[in-house]
């Protein structure tokens, strides 16, 4: 008999302890983000984080490193040829990609610093061209 108490005991325990977990797990999920719209591949570049520790200085520098390399494969002058005024388009489009980078990059470290979960770890960086 106390063989047959104990193994309701313990049947009830586990079966409690599920149902708790199951429920405690959905109040942290959250629904994936759907991005939609038009990606240019001219004018826009995407830089992947998800990888970085951005609550981490390190972590932080290496975002604005990709940032850098992808503004630089963006707006650099091409060519072999390089005028006075392809450099300054150069110059201009550099500054716009940095101006829509710098509030995404923001935003993340914030994300970061602060232990909120980003469900889509890149920035998309544009400009004109």
């Amino acid at each position: 008999m106390n063989v047959l108490k104990i193994s309701c005991v313990t049947a009830a325990t586990f079966v409690t302890s599920v149902l708790i977990v199951g429920t405690a797990v959905p109040l942290h999920a959250q629904p994936p983000v759907v991005v939609q719209g038009h990606f240019d591949p001219e004018t826009q570049r995407i830089v992947p984080y998800g990888d970085l520790n951005l609550a981490s200085e390190p972590g932080q520098k290496r975002l604005l490193r990709r940032v850098g390399y992808a503004v630089s494969d963006l707006c650099g002058p091409e060519g072999a040829e390089r005028s006075f005024y392809m450099l300054e388009d150069s110059r201009h489009c550099s500054k716009v990609a940095w101006d829509s980078a710098n509030p995404q990059i923001a935003a993340a470290i914030e994300r970061a610093a602060s232990g909120t979960f980003a469900a889509a770890a890149t920035l998309t960086i544009g400009a004109e061209r």
